[in-house]
C-alpha cells in the first residue's frame, strides 16, 4: 500500500501536531496531549484493524499492567492516586494512537514511506525559510530576543519556531524526518547528505538537536551492516566516516555556539542542565529513595523539594517550573518507575519490536535512547511516535534483508 491521498494528508497533520505538541483540555487540570496525533492515530487503528492480532498488542497490555501496579505501590498513593490514574489513562491513549501511527508504516511500502519522509523533509525546511524571509524575524540580528522566543542569553538569534512553542521542536521533527528517510533510502551516499542535511538545518534552526540523524545514521550503518565483505575496508570507511561526522559536528559547533559550550563546562547552560546534567543526577537520588517502584507516572510533586535544592544547590538556579527539571524521557522513565518497574517496561518494549517483525531491537533502542536525552515525558505520544518509528524501520529494513536472502 502506498502512503497517499487522505492518509498522506492526515499523516502529515499527525506530524504536524507531533511538534506542535498541542493539548485539549478537558478541565483546567485535565487535557488531552496532541489531539490531532489522538484521532489521525486511531483513525489509522481503525482501517488496519483487521490486519492487527491481538498479540500484537499484548506488549502494550504489559506497560499498562506495570503502569497500574506503580500507582499501588509508589508512595503516598491517597495524595496523587487521581494523578497517576488520568497519566495511565493518557499513557494508554498516547500508546495506542502511536500504534496506530505504526499500522499504516507496517503496512505501506517501503519506499512509499521513505518518499513521505523526504517530502516532509522538504517542506519543512520550505516553512522554515519562508518563516525566515517573510516574517521578517532578522534571523542573524544581535541584541535582545524578543519574548516569544527563548530569553536565555545562549542565542543571539532569533530562532524559527514554526508557530510551536519552540525552536527545539522544529528540530525534534526535522530529526526525526530525516531519520526515518536514511533509515529506508538506499542511496549509496546518504551518509555524506545526511550530515550536509544536518549542517543546512543546524545553520537554519540553531539547534544542536539536528544532529541526531548523524549519531542515528552511523548507528543504522553499524547495525545492518552495510558494508562490504572486507573487514579491512570496512574498518576504514568506519572510521572516515566517523572521522567525517565527528569533524563536521565540532566545526560547527565552534562557529556557531562556541559561548554556549563554555556555559555547558561551567555549568550555566540551563537547557544542557534541564536535559542532560540535572536528570541522572535527579535520578539517583530519587532511587535511593525510592528503587524499586519509583514515585509512579506523573507524581514529580512528590519530589519538588529535591529537584528545587538540587538545581539551587549545584547549579545555582533557581528553577521556577519544577516539571521541567527533567527534561529526558530515559531518567524520567526510572524515576517514575524504579529499577524493578524500568526492567519490566524495557521487557516489554523489547517484545513489541519482536512480536512486530523487527529484527534489530539494538538499532530501535539506541535510537530512541538518543532522542529520549531531548524530550521529557512518558504519558504523551512524542516518545511513543519516536518509538514506532524505529521499530518501523527495523520491520521494513528486516523485510528487505530477508528478500535478498
Amino acid at each position: 500500500m502506498d502512503i497517499k491521498g487522505i492518509n498522506y494528508g492526515l499523516l502529515t497533520l499527525f506530524f504536524y501536531d507531533f511538534f506542535q505538541a498541542n493539548k485539549l483540555f478537558l478541565t483546567s487540570n485535565l487535557f488531552i496531549p496532541f489531539p490531532f496525533c489522538g484521532i489521525i492515530g486511531f483513525y489509522f487503528l481503525a482501517i488496519n484493524y483487521n490486519r492487527i492480532k491481538f498479540f500484537y498488542i499484548t506488549p502494550l497490555l504489559g506497560i499498562y499492567l506495570v503502569s497500574i501496579i506503580t500507582i499501588f505501590l509508589a508512595p503516598s498513593l491517597d495524595e496523587f492516586i487521581i494523578k497517576r490514574l488520568v497519566a495511565v489513562f493518557q499513557l494508554i491513549y498516547s500508546t495506542l494512537a502511536s500504534f496506530g501511527y505504526y499500522s499504516l508504516l507496517s503496512t505501506s511500502k517501503k519506499k512509499s514511506i521513505e518518499i513521505f519522509f523526504y517530502k516532509s523533509l522538504v517542506l519543512a525546511l520550505i516553512l522554515i525559510l519562508l518563516e525566515i524571509i517573510f516574517l521578517k524575524f532578522d534571523f542573524f540580528s544581535q541584541g535582545q530576543i524578543i519574548e516569544d522566543y527563548r530569553n536565555n542569553n545562549f542565542f543571539d538569534v532569533r530562532r524559527v519556531k514554526l508557530g510551536g512553542k519552540e525552536a527545539s521542536y522544529v528540530a525534534l521533527l526535522f530529526s526525526l524526518l530525516s531519520s526515518g528517510w536514511y533509515s529506508l533510502s538506499d542511496d549509496k551516499n546518504k551518509f555524506y547528505k545526511i550530515i550536509i542535511l544536518s549542517c543546512i538545518g543546524f545553520v537554519l534552526i540553531y539547534s544542536p538537536i539536528v544532529f541526531i540523524p548523524v549519531l542515528i545514521a552511523i548507528i543504522f550503518d553499524y547495525s545492518f551492516k552495510v558494508y562490504s565483505t572486507n573487514p579491512l575496508h570496512n574498518a576504514i570507511k568506519k572510521l572516515f566516516k566517523l572521522s567525517l561526522a565527528t569533524n563536521f559536528l565540532i566545526i560547527l559547533l565552534l562557529i556557531f555556539i562556541g559561548s554556549r559550550i563554555n556555559n555547558i563546562f561551567s555549568l550555566s547552560e540551563t537547557s544542557a542542565i534541564i536535559r542532560i546534567i540535572a536528570p541522572p543526577i535527579l535520578m539517583f537520588d530519587t532511587i535511593s529513595q525510592y528503587p524499586f517502584w519509583g514515585i509512579g507516572l506523573s507524581s514529580l510533586e512528590l519530589i519538588k523539594d529535591n529537584i528545587v535544592s538540587i538545581y539551587r544547590d549545584i547549579f545555582s538556579y533557581n528553577i521556577v517550573n519544577f516539571d521541567r527539571g527533567i527534561t529526558n524521557t530515559l531518567f524520567l522513565i526510572i524515576i517514575y518507575y524504579g529499577i524493578l518497574g524500568t526492567i519490566l517496561l524495557y521487557y516489554c518494549l523489547k517484545n513489541i519490536e519482536k512480536i512486530l517483525g523487527g529484527n534489530n531491537w539494538f538499532f530501535v533502542l539506541s535510537s530512541v535512547l538518543i532522542f529520549s536525552q531531548v524530550m521529557g515525558s512518558v504519558v504523551t505520544p512524542q516518545i511513543w511516535i519516536v518509538f514506532f518509528t524505529f521499530v518501523a524501520m527495523s520491520k521494513k529494513r528486516s523485510e528487505l534483508l530477508n528478500i535478498q536472502k
